[in-house]
């Protein structure tokens, strides 16, 4: 919908249009549930449209670079990569010397981000380790697919087998919580089967 309306606020009102391209959607669609699948037309048909911005951006390289090789049409000028921000005033490493051991994830169930894997690598941190805590910040959707499902009751497993080394939280935190839980993390993973950065 967002690109149908850039689209017709240029044509029809002379406003010049900049995309933004945070991934690919058609590489995302193999890792997207089967229910949310069902959209995928859709968003093909808008993306599309992509010829039509008078820029784009791509928040890294590899995007900019699977922009240009999935729309042949589009011409590389009108692509500019811009990097993601990070606020290092509010994102910054504490004191490592005083941390717990922390492994921290932060995503959506997805298993676009590995979150199958994320159980695997966490179960394998608690067992070989017992100064290991492990932190995730997987907010829980009211609905899922009996895949995402089962994944979810090897996470609740794992939290009742280790109650003071699984730190779960089920539900989005706030921009200065999310800074303060990174900064007193020592490790972060992010093992994602697809990134656009």
């Amino acid at each position: 919908i967002t690109m149908t309306s850039a689209l017709m606020a240029k044509y029809f009102n002379d406003v010049r249009w900049v995309h933004t391209f945070h991934s690919l959607e058609r590489i995302r669609y193999k890792y997207i549930q089967k229910e949310k699948q069902k959209s995928m037309g859709l968003i093909n048909w808008m993306q599309s449209s992509v010829t039509y911005p008078d820029a784009i951006i791509s928040v890294s390289r590899s995007l900019k670079k699977e922009i240009l090789k999935a729309y042949p049409d589009l011409k590389e000028n009108k692509v500019f990569y811009i990097p993601n921000g990070v606020d290092t005033e509010i994102f910054k490493p504490g004191d490592l010397q005083s941390q717990d051991k922390r492994v921290l994830f932060v995503a959506r169930f997805s298993l676009e981000k590995g979150i199958d894997l994320v159980e695997k690598i966490a179960w394998a941190l608690l067992r070989k380790n017992n100064k290991v805590k492990v932190e995730l910040i997987i907010p829980i959707y009211e609905s899922m697919s009996e895949q995402m499902e089962r994944i979810k009751n090897h996470l609740e497993t794992l939290e009742k087998t280790f109650p003071e080394r699984v730190i779960w939280h089920k539900e989005a935190v706030n921009r200065e919580e999310l800074a303060k839980i990174y900064n007193n993390c020592l490790v972060y993973i992010q093992p994602s089967r697809y990134e656009s950065f």
